[in-house]
């Protein structure tokens, strides 16, 4: 089944989000973020999520500003929805 994106990537490009997935083997992802969004040159929407900077904690890089992003499943994008009672101004829960 397909599931189509009710937004462009220029409507979600930038914006603040505030989430929660699951990423599998029992991980779930949550908090705020900014929207990164682009159509490919098939006109796939492509999205992901990243973070604010963090601080590395552990291994070989551990004191360096550490910068994560999520990607969005294709199938997934039909779950973001408008935040306007919330400090985001888009949500996705899913799980």
């Amino acid at each position: 089944m397909s599931h189509q994106c009710k937004y462009s990537a220029e409507e979600l490009n930038g914006k603040t989000i505030t989430f929660r997935i699951p990423l599998g083997g029992g991980v779930i992802e949550q908090g705020d973020g900014t929207l990164e969004a682009k159509q490919n040159a098939d006109g796939l929407l492509i999205v992901q999520i990243k973070l604010p900077p963090a601080m590395k904690q552990t291994g070989p890089n551990a004191g360096y500003l550490e910068v994560k992003a999520i990607p969005i499943p294709a199938d997934a994008l039909h779950m973001l929805v408008k935040n306007p009672s919330s400090h985001t101004e888009f949500a996705m829960i899913a799980g």
